[in-house]
């Protein structure tokens, strides 16, 4: 008996413990970014930690880092604190994390947050490798490229959630970087604007964004799709916020959504070069707008609002002094505006043949070409040619002089500049520290480089030349430790000098 006693006293003792602890530690926060996770260099994002009510201490965390990059305490006691980063710069990428306090109360960590900031290096292309009209259930392949080395390439959609993300792999044939996503089968949420990055050694620090990418779905739009589209947006009567109203009936009509619009060329399938040519898709169901696309080609297919005339709805695609280029098969599609990217079924092709000054292979006219027309072009010919080689002499006599110049400035070499810290290369945090780069009489430029980063910190440019300059950074934080180096530069050339690092406690 004693002994079971014993068991539930320590039971108990133990269960009270636990709840003790659990009560002296306050739930998990919130921790998000505003406007995004993705943000470009230069601009500003604000992180907003969000506890519990009461809470009056908040702070924020940076992966890697033993003291918290903020510290706020609220005016009054609250639930949510807005750390605002104005000018975000490289050393802001990273993985972040928050706490909050109820002195002497400590909450756990925020789970972490991501921060991906972008426009460091050239931005990639992206495209697609057949059409940017693709069609439901099929596939589809979207290349990212890039002459820089990156060791993976991101594909985004629209607001830049995370889509994919690939290893690059070498081209041998053209010396180029490329990924090559692969979307298998295609349904109609695929459809939209992508963008694609890439990165080399931070996966948190991104090139600048590759220009947009349109890519359109063509094919039914079941109504399991418009469904849910009205089931994840509410639609208000604007008398009353709170009351959803129907959406029109119409919207949902089969006979809509598998319209199979008619294309036409006028004034024939067969034009020769410099006439104007136009393109007329129409329908007899009501279409918000048409999309005119070529085959074989990868450039952005046309948009046009459709026009009510005499019962039909159209829109006519007009093309002006056509060359052969323009030769090829067309087909349009209509689609609904409120969704831009899922298109009807393919019109019937058209061929357009384009004859004339360069002679088309699928073109059935044997005309020659007129004796003006060639004597025209081999004089447009010699002309280049003359062109190109006066270019040619012009950089020859560049390049002679530039290596003569060179062998000059070896021969007079700039002796090395002298880099100090007052008052000291080891300083407290929040404090003043002076750098002062000394070089040469005659220098007109000194700059301040840290390592690690490919731009300079500071640069001065002096109105009379002389041999030395100051370099002030009036609040030191951790974000200034590092080794930096100087330089200066004369109208003969430049120099470096060796590293001095700077600690901060």
């Amino acid at each position: 008996m004693s002994g079971t006693l014993t068991t539930f006293l320590c039971f108990g003792l133990t269960l009270g413990l636990r709840n003790l602890v659990l009560a002296w530690i306050l739930q998990k926060p919130t921790l998000w970014a505003e406007p995004g996770l993705v943000v470009a260099k230069g601009t500003q994002v604000m992180i907003l930690c969000e506890g519990t009510s009461g809470a009056q201490d908040y702070y924020l965390f940076k992966y890697g880092d033993l003291y918290p990059l903020h510290r706020m305490t609220l005016m009054k006691p609250g639930n949510k604190a807005k750390f605002l980063i104005p000018f975000v710069k490289w050393s802001h990428a990273g993985k972040y994390h928050c706490m909050y306090q109820k002195p002497p109360i400590w909450s756990e960590h925020s789970d972490p947050l991501p921060l991906v900031v972008t426009g460091f290096f050239g931005k990639p292309r992206l495209s697609v490798l057949s059409s940017p009209v693709v069609t439901s259930g099929g596939s589809m392949t979207l290349q990212c490229v890039s002459l820089e080395r990156y060791e993976s390439f991101i594909l985004t959609k629209e607001d830049e959630k995370f889509f994919s993300l690939l290893d690059s792999w070498h081209i041998n044939t053209t010396g180029q970087f490329q990924a090559l996503f692969h979307m298998d089968p295609v349904t109609a949420s695929d459809g939209g604007m992508f963008r694609c990055y890439g990165y080399k050694n931070n996966s948190y620090m991104w090139s600048a964004p590759s220009d947009p990418l349109k890519i359109h779905i063509s094919g039914e739009l079941a109504p399991a799709v418009m469904r849910s589209f009205f089931e994840a947006h509410e639609f208000c009567d604007l008398g009353s916020p709170k009351k959803k109203a129907a959406p029109h009936l119409s919207f949902f009509s089969l006979g809509e959504l598998l319209v199979t619009p008619h294309l036409s060329v006028h004034p024939g399938p067969r034009v020769s070069s410099g006439e104007n040519v136009t393109l007329l898709c129409q329908s007899s169901s009501q279409v918000d707008a048409f999309l005119l696309s070529k085959e074989g080609t990868v450039h952005q297919p046309l948009h046009l609002r459709s026009v009510l005339q005499a019962g039909m709805y159209l829109a006519k695609f007009s093309m002006r002094n056509v060359t052969f280029v323009y030769g090829g098969m067309y087909k349009c599609y209509s689609y609904d505006t409120l969704f831009p990217y899922l298109l009807s079924y393919p019109s019937n092709p058209v061929e357009l043949v384009v004859s004339g000054f360069s002679e088309d292979p699928g073109s059935s006219s044997q005309e020659p070409v007129p004796t003006s027309g060639l004597e025209k072009y081999l004089q447009v010919l010699i002309g280049i040619s003359v062109v190109f080689l006066l270019l040619l002499f012009i950089l020859t006599i560049l390049l002679l002089q530039f290596k003569h110049q060179g062998r000059l400035s070896r021969k007079g070499s700039l002796p090395k500049p002298v880099l100090r810290a007052q008052p000291d290369s080891v300083v407290s945090k929040q404090t003043k520290v002076t750098f002062f780069c000394e070089g040469t009489t005659g220098a007109k430029e000194y700059r301040l480089f840290k390592d690690g980063v490919s731009y300079p910190q500071l640069v001065h440019i002096l109105l009379k030349p002389r041999n030395k300059t100051e370099f002030v950074i009036s609040n030191i934080d951790h974000d200034h430790a590092g080794q930096y180096h100087c330089q200066y530069q004369t109208p003969s050339g430049q120099k470096e000098n060796t590293v001095l690092p700077l600690s901060w406690w």
